[in-house]
């Protein structure tokens, strides 16, 4: 099968690629068209349709990559040295130019400065981002048992309070916190045996 033939007779069938076209929606439609082209081409409907598909796609991959090199005026000027770039122009119009989505927000730090962000919030240079209720799915419910052993006493509290100003005081904090349920887990245990 000879793609400069399927091109133009894909070409001669808008209801195979414009949407706009009455008949685009009309499975029976785009039948017929297939088995016209398959007979012309003296192919089978699904070797025809498949090659079309692989065709289109390669276009609109070469379309976009040749359009982001050189996004701006002069776009259309652009050499392709692929065969059927220029007969695939006819599909353009068609085609929907998607834009990219992304989910990094220019509005979001960098991981490296949160240390930073941190130290203006605790050197009062900085307020501290409220808090809202939308938060709380990102924070894991604890279990009940991890909810009674580590509820924190005044103590603890203070500690983890200026724990936040110095990772190694924070560290210290946790060895702390962890030495303090490891006692009273032994305690606890001690009682019941």
């Amino acid at each position: 099968m000879d793609d400069e033939h399927l091109i133009n007779q894909v070409k001669e069938f808008p209801a195979l690629y414009n949407k706009k076209d009455s008949r685009y929606k009309s499975k029976l439609a785009k039948e017929n068209a297939w088995k016209t082209i398959a007979a012309i081409l003296e192919s089978d409907v699904v070797s025809c349709e498949q090659r079309w598909t692989s065709l289109r796609a390669k276009y609109t991959t070469i379309r976009k990559k040749l359009r982001e090199m050189l996004s701006g005026s002069g776009s259309a000027d652009i050499p392709c040295f692929w065969p059927y770039y220029h007969m695939l122009s006819f599909l353009d119009p068609f085609l929907l130019t998607r834009r990219t989505v992304s989910n990094f927000k220019p509005s979001m730090q960098p991981v490296s400065s949160a240390w930073d962000t941190l130290t203006q919030v605790l050197e009062g240079t900085r307020e501290e981002p409220e808090h809202s209720e939308s938060d709380d799915f990102l924070t894991p419910l604890p279990s009940p048992r991890e909810e009674s052993l580590a509820a924190p006493t005044p103590q603890q509290a203070r500690i983890q309070k200026t724990a936040s100003a110095s990772p190694h005081v924070e560290l210290e904090a946790k060895k702390r916190k962890t030495e303090t349920v490891q006692d009273e887990l032994c305690n606890k245990m001690a009682l019941t045996h």
